[in-house]
């Protein structure tokens, strides 16, 4: 779609009458994009809309330099050839996503079968970027999996249902009884629940939409999750460290049992989430004389983290206080195609 026809979409019927210039089918177009103009495209499609335009690349913090020196050259990842685009969330592309696979001809064999739709979303994902953990990551959660074989497995963020598809089918082959997802956003939810659909997982993931802090205290106060088996932390940054907190002072992290695993550890990245992990029970101890904690850590997380899904003042709906006791043998696990890594944190024992 040429500029011309962009631009001509915002004009006004007196503007299109004065532009002699303009050929009649642009001007017919154009009556219409003004008639219906939710219908067409047009705005996602001009070049010069915001929804396209690439974000300069931008650095890894300082921490997460220092992390990736102390793994060598190779870990070190180049600035991108080009930069990804912006992720917008109002362009529709999860509803897109939607109709992509529920539109292919070839549904009645995609019905029931979770690799199907996982590399459809995975095609999609070729043309909008999608923030999905992928194969290469996966594969390291679903060798936990096996190793574990949890009862009920958490995740905190579902997005639009690919780990949920990826780790719920994973949990229910290793004998699992149930897998819970924790959205913010309906929509979001909703979408992923027609997608579990279609996969055969429906019945087996239970999609829990809200504030992740305020749904895993209903979750544990139901009854439903006695603990803390495995969890999967994938969603607000600056939540990390308080929901894990979160869990350690409800009595649900238990040593020998527990294990907590958390994407996206280096790109964007996440200090104070590894800080917290990898403390010894002496550090934890000391930082807790100061207090309960009543905001989340944003201590060097990137700015776009900080103001993604929550508003950047946002507070955790409980006073934190953890369990400093705790230990962890927290290990970083980084696949060699991935610029990313996740974080695996066992909890091992407690320190008296």
């Amino acid at each position: 779609m040429s500029v011309a026809h962009c631009r001509m979409a915002t004009f006004r019927p007196y503007q299109l009458q004065r532009s002699k210039s303009v050929s009649t089918r642009l001007v017919r177009a154009s009556f219409k994009a003004l008639k219906y103009p939710a219908a067409p495209r047009t705005w996602l499609q001009c070049p010069r809309s915001p929804l396209t335009t690439p974000r300069p690349y931008q650095p890894p913090s300082p921490f997460t330099q220092r992390l990736l020196s102390t793994m060598g050259d190779s870990a070190t990842p180049e600035a991108p050839s080009h930069p990804p685009v912006e992720r917008s969330r109002e362009d529709g592309r999860e509803r897109k996503l939607l109709h992509f696979i529920y539109d292919q001809p070839n549904r009645d064999e995609i019905q029931g079968n979770p690799a199907k739709v996982l590399d459809l979303i995975e095609e999609f994902g070729k043309t909008y970027h999608f923030m999905n953990i992928g194969r290469a990551k996966g594969k390291f959660i679903i060798d936990i999996i096996e190793e574990k074989k949890p009862e009920v497995m958490i995740e905190l963020g579902g997005y639009v249902g690919y780990s949920a598809i990826l780790f719920g089918d994973a949990v229910r082959r290793a004998g699992g009884r149930h897998y819970y997802s924790l959205e913010l956003n309906p929509e979001f939810a909703a979408i992923a629940n027609m997608l579990l659909e279609l996969a055969g997982l429906r019945d087996f993931v239970t999609i829990l939409v809200g504030r992740s802090d305020l749904s895993l205290d209903k979750l544990f106060s139901s009854g439903h999750v006695k603990h803390v088996e495995v969890m999967l932390i994938d969603h607000y940054k600056p939540a990390y460290t308080a929901d894990l907190k979160l869990c350690e002072q409800l009595g649900k992290i238990v040593p020998g049992v527990s294990v907590v695993v958390a994407d996206n550890v280096l790109y964007p990245g996440n200090p104070p989430y590894l800080e917290y992990v990898r403390s010894t029970v002496e550090q934890k101890r000391e930082a807790a004389k100061k207090g309960p904690v009543q905001a989340y850590d944003t201590t060097n997380l990137p700015q776009r983290s900080v103001g993604s899904f929550m508003p950047a003042d946002a507070t955790p709906s409980f006073e934190l206080t953890g369990n400093p006791n705790l230990v962890y043998d927290s290990k970083l696990v980084k696949p060699e195609t991935t610029r990313d890594a996740i974080e695996v944190s066992r909890c091992v024992g407690i320190q008296e």
